[in-house]
């Protein structure tokens, strides 16, 4: 320990050293292209998470080291422009969220606190499948007489975070030895709510698939699910009155792979037992559903829902914008 605190301090010194003698930074294949002050708030922290969002938009999700903000968001689609959408508070002085993982559009956060025995301690998780907007689905307490809650945070898999905490019934044999490695399922806590709050469904869609069915043609659904499972959405479409209307139901998180990879479209192809020259495929999404339908040989139909306004729908064989006009349409081929 002393040579480690004498390491750290020679560190410093050579470093305060070099900052006074004028010595450039030494940078080896690397340069600055963009910077952010985070809105005067620049106390970045150790978790950093990207993704690509429809229309190629790349979203950076970043954790602070310390209160007032928890979490800021910022568009680097131009990276030498970053731009920041929002940043979220902490809910006390006392929290830290140096650590985030983000799996889809499911972010958590860890809240650690300054002292152990403080409340808010854990894990938040937020929905943001609108990155501009991060909406809180649950909150993790790990907050304990002996915890100062999550220190670190790994969500990849969409299913389990994986968590370096206290917790309220750990009691450690050292006081500086407060963490411990904790796995959290966090399946449920994402499905639950849509399964408790049944969402609306499409105006014509139930009855556009009674159409298709007395017509004699076999339906089916292919969806890329994000933050609610296949077990979830499958409830819902029982409790809505839809399950009975698909011959096939396929999910992206049972069949791992997404649209546009074709095999999610040939492996339900396969169930139904028609080739893709039979079919057709009906989607929103000019990428996922268009352009992957036509990749393996079907017919696509874009179902514009004017949410992309500047979305290429060209290479749909037909555009449709109310599932009502579907019978009619699918009757002339």
């Amino acid at each position: 320990m002393v040579l480690y605190l004498l390491m750290r301090s020679l560190f410093a010194l050579l470093l305060l050293t070099g900052a006074a003698s004028g010595a450039e930074p030494e940078a080896k294949h690397m340069r600055i292209v963009g910077q952010s002050d985070l809105e005067g708030k620049g106390n970045g922290g150790e978790g950093l998470a990207l993704r690509e969002y429809d229309g190629g938009r790349r979203i950076l999700f970043l954790a602070h080291e310390s209160a007032p903000v928890c979490f800021s968001v910022i568009d680097v689609t131009d990276v030498r422009q970053p731009k920041v959408l929002t940043q979220v508070t902490t809910v006390s002085p006392d929290i830290r969220c140096n650590s985030l993982g983000l799996s889809g559009t499911i972010l958590v956060v860890a809240h650690q606190t300054a002292r152990i025995g403080l409340p808010h301690a854990g894990m938040r998780v937020y929905d943001v499948s609108s990155p501009q907007d991060p909406k809180e689905l649950a909150f993790f307490d790990t907050s304990g007489p002996h915890s100062r809650g999550v220190h670190f945070v790994w969500f990849v898999d969409g299913k389990y975070a994986y968590l370096a905490t206290g917790a309220v019934d750990f009691d450690p044999t050292h006081p500086s030895d407060d963490q411990f490695f904790m796995i959290v399922d966090l399946r449920d806590p994402l499905g639950s709510p849509l399964v408790e709050r049944i969402p609306e469904i499409h105006p014509g869609a139930a009855e556009t698939l009674r159409a298709l069915k007395a017509q004699g043609l076999r339906t089916a659904i292919i969806s890329n699910t994000g933050r609610t499972w296949g077990q979830f959405l499958r409830v819902v479409q029982e409790k809505v009155g839809l399950a009975d209307l698909f011959d096939r139901r396929t999910f992206s998180d049972e069949e791992r792979v997404r649209k546009p990879a074709g095999a999610i479209f040939e492996r339900t192809l396969e169930a139904l037992g028609v080739e893709p020259e039979e079919a057709v495929h009906v989607g929103d999404d000019v990428d996922a559903d268009v352009a992957g339908a036509k990749d393996v040989g079907m017919r696509a139909v874009w179902y514009d829902t004017g949410k992309w306004p500047g979305a290429n729908g060209s290479r749909a064989d037909a555009i449709v914008h109310s599932w009502r006009e579907l019978p009619a349409l699918l009757g002339k081929w």
